[in-house]
């Protein structure tokens, strides 16, 4: 199911109505915790549903520190990895840098956390908002380098459960940290 947030806010966070879902993806965030990024935490925690939140933009256009509810302790906190740009200064959608402080959030969070906890590609090619059948580029973003992880932990997940034997193990509480950990641990 796909959600505008505060429509999934107001109906599973807020009033408490139930929802079977295995991933839960955030591209947005808050420089503290609120209410809601609580309530993702809780959620997260009550429902074994793992959380891939985007972690911020840093410096250049945010802040450097870690949004919330991806600086949540249980949210897997999503940055970002730059593009490759050549000497003409053409950005390849294939090669990827490490990590850089002005365009990806970093930690620690409040409590000492260390965030984030992967980093994906932010640059990707999306329909153009003024040009119909376009596509423009867009660089250097964890909102959608969080979709990147909540597609490969899908995967994950779908593997897991149509193979028997992992499906026996992986079927127990806790599943969402068994997730967020072979991500974390393999990437």
């Amino acid at each position: 199911d796909v959600y505008e947030f505060w429509r999934f806010a107001s109906r599973h966070l807020f009033d408490g109505k139930p929802f079977t879902a295995d991933i839960i993806n955030l591209s947005l965030g808050e420089y503290f915790e609120n209410w809601w990024t609580r309530a993702i935490e809780r959620t997260a925690a009550e429902n074994d549903v793992l959380v891939v939140a985007s972690i911020g933009n840093g410096a250049d256009v945010y802040t450097p520190h870690p949004l919330y509810p991806g600086a949540g302790a249980n949210a897997l906190g999503v940055g970002v990895v730059d593009a490759v740009q050549d000497a003409s200064g053409n950005v390849s959608l294939r090669q990827f840098s490490v990590p850089n402080p002005r365009n990806s959030s970093i930690g620690p969070t409040a409590d000492l956390r260390c965030k984030p906890d992967i980093v994906a590609p932010g640059t990707a090619l999306v329909p153009s908002v003024s040009e119909p059948g376009a596509y423009e580029r867009v660089d250097n973003w964890s909102s959608l380098a969080a979709p990147v992880v909540t597609g490969t932990a899908a995967l994950l997940i779908q593997k897991a459960m149509t193979e028997p034997d992992l499906a026996a193990a992986y079927d127990q509480p806790g599943k969402n940290l068994v997730i967020k950990a072979v991500l974390m641990n393999s990437a």
